[in-house]
């Protein structure tokens, strides 16, 4: 497994501790707000989990707040999802309710396989390997062997990368890549689409990738279903 490792199970999950599922909630100002969180106790009714943002500003959450939690398990091509209220709540950890067999949701997941392609906004910095100076930009969709980014400039083809990807709360990934080629952004004639394809890339890496490209896919899915994306 990757970066969101699950406890194997057959028609549902098991949550268990250490575990890092993602949480989406409304703020106070009537804003989805979403968050990878850490799974710090399991009971039969409940689950602790880490408070939101970091050590220095953690998220309140306040009690019988109603929320929704995410699994994906890569292993069985299955993306869980159930809905919670907050149970309590303390400045670095909330308790919700448990999951059980009859509030889960299980969601069948393409495989990662060539085919495999989501649009997802990944923070990046990029330099020419044989140069020092690095830009800043964003991934505009993911492939399991390529990256499309959104440049201000197009990157000219077999240009030698270096890739550093930041997904929330994930190491900086670094991968070497290759330019492939460029043309305008149709959404955006300021900005190019760039394509780079890995060159080497550690299987972990790349499952931490596309599993956040999963969760991404889903979140838009949600935001879609509450009439918030044209």
């Amino acid at each position: 497994m990757g970066l969101f490792d699950f406890l194997k199970s057959s028609p549902t999950f098991k949550p268990a501790t250490h575990q890092t599922v993602e949480i989406e909630f409304e703020d106070v100002d009537g804003e989805f707000q979403n968050y990878f969180v850490e799974i710090l106790e399991v009971s039969k009714k409940q689950l602790t989990l880490s408070a939101p943002g970091n050590a220095m500003n953690p998220v309140n959450i306040q009690p019988h707040t109603p929320i929704s939690i995410q699994f994906f398990d890569d292993s069985k091509d299955k993306f869980f999802t159930y809905k919670a209220e907050v149970r309590d709540s303390r400045d670095r950890e909330f308790e919700v309710d448990a999951p059980n067999k009859n509030t889960v949701e299980a969601i069948d997941v393409e495989a990662r396989d060539d085919d495999f392609r989501v649009e997802v906004n990944i923070p990046v910095r990029f330099q020419a390997r044989k140069t020092v100076h690095s830009q800043m930009a964003s991934t505009s969709a993911v492939t399991p062997h390529s990256l499309f980014l959104r440049t201000n400039l197009g990157i000219p083809p077999e240009t030698d990368l270096r890739v550093v990807l930041e997904i929330p709360n994930a190491n900086p990934i670094e991968v070497d890549a290759k330019a492939i080629g460029s043309e305008k952004d149709p959404e955006d004639n300021r900005k190019h689409i760039s394509q780079v394809q890995f060159e080497e890339i550690p299987a972990v890496d790349k499952d931490a990738i596309l599993s956040y490209a999963v969760y991404f896919q889903h979140r838009q899915k949600r935001a879609e279903a509450r009439g918030e994306v044209d």
